[in-house]
């Protein structure tokens, strides 16, 4: 995993640059602004905005007609000196875009599991390690298939981010 740098995040904290650069790994991507902001569901400006502030950040290069990562590996926000709002305004798109989906993909496209339980406080900061460990293991199992051909996103809450062929 690639740590972003507080900058970095600052100028990627909304839910599309890290779709855009997920769906830059689909097996039957499109190196076209229309393209990806018809699978997004965004503009095209998002889109060329998006990817013209992550070549400028260094996390994309324009190569051959196509934009290619330059990290050396998946790309995460886990910095503890982000600052809180940044990280809060990032998760609340996360959970707009899981309400959306809740209410509109079906159940056999998604997943939204919760649980209530009780808890000794002191347990928390082992809980977090062992959230994060099941993320990391999770996106290396997905990331050994070469096949990709939509975005997800977890919280908890997995659903799609990219419109179906049939939805375009």
């Amino acid at each position: 995993f690639t740590q972003l740098s507080n900058d970095q995040f600052k100028f990627m904290s909304k839910w599309q640059y890290f779709a855009i650069l997920e769906l830059l790994e689909t097996k039957d991507v499109i190196h076209d602004t229309s393209w990806i902001a018809r699978r997004l569901g965004i503009s095209e400006m998002e889109v060329r905005i998006s990817l013209e502030r992550m070549v400028r950040l260094e996390i994309l290069d324009f190569t051959d007609e196509k934009w290619i990562e330059r990290g050396s590996g998946k790309m995460t926000d886990i910095n503890s000196s982000i600052s809180v709002s940044a990280r809060a305004r990032s998760q609340a798109q996360n959970l707009e875009k899981s309400l959306f989906a809740l209410e509109n993909v079906s159940g056999e496209l998604r997943d939204h599991s919760s649980m209530t339980c009780s808890i000794n406080t002191e347990s928390i900061p082992h809980v977090k390690n062992l959230i994060k460990e099941f993320r990391r293991k999770i996106s290396k199992y997905l990331n050994k298939n070469q096949d990709k051909n939509e975005v997800y996103q977890l919280s908890i809450s997995f659903y799609p981010l990219t419109k179906t062929k049939d939805e375009l």
